[in-house]
């Protein structure tokens, strides 16, 4: 894909990606990073956990200094309270918050497809050939598309939007320009 064919002139490496990304859906290829949503969310529930103990124990020490207090019968009072800083209340809910988040997030992500191997080997492809990707990635960036991080890419386009056959013409024709050249 030339720059041109993305609207833009002589565009080079994550503009020119981003480009080939937004008009051919099924080059849009990305790393989930499945492990570390993992990790996140392993870390929220335990933090969460340690509040909901500590939360348990505030709660029996208010009922013996309080006998029943009025926060266990009142959310104005709950809310209250946690304006003025007396409980970890507003903090219980930042974190469940946060929790909930992440949580649709990574739900939102593992329903997203996975794609299909030829377009990974056509993407692949393309950032390597000279007149398309130049092979500008470099570093750790460079095993994003990498074969064993495979199982964790995804593809967030829909059925409907996927022309596979986009990317795989315009290597094609970049393969047939190439050896044009290269013969004469």
């Amino acid at each position: 894909m030339t720059g041109q064919m993305a609207g833009q002139i002589n565009e080079r490496g994550y503009p020119k990606l981003a480009g080939l990304m937004a008009t051919s859906s099924e080059a849009a290829i990305f790393r989930q990073f499945r492990q570390l949503q993992m990790i996140n969310l392993l870390r929220l529930q335990a933090t969460l956990q340690d509040l909901e103990n500590e939360y348990r124990d505030i709660r029996a020490k208010d009922s013996v200094y309080l006998s029943r207090s009025n926060l266990v019968d009142s959310f104005r009072l709950v809310r209250e309270s946690a304006e003025r800083g007396d409980d970890d209340e507003s903090k219980h809910h930042d974190i469940l918050v946060r929790i909930d988040e992440a949580l649709i997030q990574v739900m939102a992500v593992s329903q997203a497809r996975k794609p299909k191997t030829q377009d990974i080997k056509d993407l692949g492809e393309w950032l390597t050939r000279p007149s398309m990707g130049n092979n500008f990635l470099h570093g750790a960036e460079a095993t994003i598309w990498e074969e064993r991080n495979h199982y964790d890419l995804i593809n967030p386009a829909s059925k409907e939007d996927r022309s596979s056959s986009l990317l795989r013409l315009w290597a094609g024709l970049d393969r047939l320009w190439s050896s044009r050249e290269e013969a004469s």
